[in-house]
């Protein structure tokens, strides 16, 4: 038999069809070699991010990393460190003045970012502890009344609203809430900015594709669309299913290795002088998520096209290697793998 071009590819892709035919559309059909692959990738990441977290002394982790690790071993056993031990350590770390982090803890509070506050939240939220109430109650006056955050709240000029900011505020808000840790005097306040914060993200985006800064970046961000929809899909449930269906649609048509990243800087003033928000963020985990959640929303083709995509993301080598990488690095893919398999 002869083969012509685009053949083999027209062959696979019948066979994907098939695969996500013969299951629930809630199930993502992934191959058992897929699978065992992943698995063990996760063990070992897991092994490295929780001998990270029993080495928080060493002076490497920061709050914000501290967190990424904590999320990132969800469902794994991480008693090698006291639960007591992350929560002294984050806690020491707050930036003086108020109950709120920086990226390192000697920065003056007004080069603090929300951000650090969302992935915080969410680690509490995993190791079942309700954040103190100062701290909820700093997250929350920083909303602007449009819905968003900013990396650096003290700048209230909408060209410094942060998508990744205010998505990560939006999704530790809602983790607390999840696990019952919002106490009864502040539920209508957080449940207000889920709302305005869901609207605003939605507002600002282009079908299912999002910016870093919407008013004053031009370029969008595959990193930061797959968490925003990644947010959404947390807030709204079914009803994020129009925005599941145009993700599936634009979904990349290569592998994205778990190295790549966007590079993005802006100056933001502060009363203090100016800050920086020069940020590198991996593609791999938020497209990787976006598209587990988007999955079930597809047709049968469009599920095909989302298994092959993912498939050949999880099992590439660039995530089995993903340990020998930066402490934060490996945590984020971590938390993809978890997530994909979960499903």
């Amino acid at each position: 038999m002869m083969f012509y071009p685009g053949m083999v590819d027209t062959v696979k892709d019948a066979l994907y069809v098939s695969r996500v035919a013969l299951v629930n559309s809630s199930n993502i059909p992934f191959s058992s070699d897929v699978v065992a692959r992943t698995k063990s990738t996760k063990r070992r990441l897991a092994s490295t991010v929780a001998l990270d977290l029993s080495e928080m002394s060493n002076g490497i982790l920061t709050a914000w990393s501290t967190a990424q690790a904590v999320v990132s071993v969800s469902g794994f056993d991480i008693s090698i460190v006291e639960t007591h031990k992350i929560v002294d350590f984050i806690n020491s770390k707050q930036t003086p003045g108020c109950e709120c982090w920086a990226e390192t803890s000697d920065r003056l509070r007004d080069f603090h970012s929300p951000f650090i506050s969302g992935w915080i939240f969410c680690a509490y939220a995993e190791i079942g502890i309700p954040v103190p109430e100062g701290a909820l109650n700093t997250l929350l006056s920083e909303q602007q009344e449009a819905g968003w955050w900013s990396t650096f709240p003290v700048n209230r000029d909408r060209q410094y609203a942060s998508t990744y900011t205010t998505a990560w505020a939006l999704l530790g808000l809602l983790r607390q809430k999840q696990k019952g840790y919002i106490n009864i005097e502040k539920r209508a306040a957080v449940e207000k900015a889920l709302t305005r914060g869901a609207h605003w993200l939605l507002s600002v985006r282009d079908h299912a594709r999002w910016k870093s800064y919407p008013y004053s970046v031009s370029k969008e961000s595959e990193s930061i669309s797959g968490l925003v929809l990644h947010v959404i899909n947390q807030l709204l449930g079914e009803d994020a299913k129009q925005f599941n269906v145009e993700w599936l649609e634009k979904l990349p048509g290569r592998v994205i290795l778990a190295g790549e990243a966007e590079d993005f800087y802006i100056e933001i003033p502060t009363p203090a002088g100016m800050a920086f928000d020069h940020w590198e963020q991996l593609k791999m985990p938020g497209l990787t998520v976006a598209t587990v959640d988007a999955y079930s929303s597809g047709n049968v083709f469009q599920r095909a096209k989302a298994l092959r995509w993912l498939e050949n993301i999880l099992d590439d080598e660039s995530v089995s290697s993903s340990d020998a990488r930066k402490e934060w690095w490996r945590a984020e893919v971590l938390y993809s793998l978890n997530y994909a398999i979960k499903q």
